[in-house]
């Protein structure tokens, strides 16, 4: 068993009130300490399930398994958007678009 000495100051111990309210002070506290750890916990989890459907959809885009048709058909016109943009840009320059 271990003990625990509390050092008290003379005439303190005459009214336990003060005491009484530190404790109530130091539980309220430790109650707030809690709720927010929790909270962090739950948001942490919530997160990780954020980032971990990320992985999965970056992982299935990669395979490509998971555009549909339709999508597919989207990014196809939007890279040859980009391509024919490519050769305007060429086109009206000396072929270097960096300068």
């Amino acid at each position: 068993m271990t003990t625990i000495n509390i050092h008290v100051p003379d005439g303190c111990c005459a009214e336990p009130e003060p005491i009484r309210f530190i404790l109530e002070r130091i539980m309220s506290s430790l109650d707030e300490l809690n709720a927010k750890v929790t909270a962090q916990g739950e948001t942490i989890a919530a997160l990780r399930t954020y980032v971990t459907g990320i992985e999965t959809a970056v992982r299935d885009l990669s395979s490509g398994e998971v555009l549909s048709a339709t999508v597919q058909g989207k990014v196809d016109a939007l890279v040859a958007m980009i391509d024919a943009n490519q050769v305007g840009l060429v086109a009206a320059g000396d072929g270097d678009i960096a300068t």
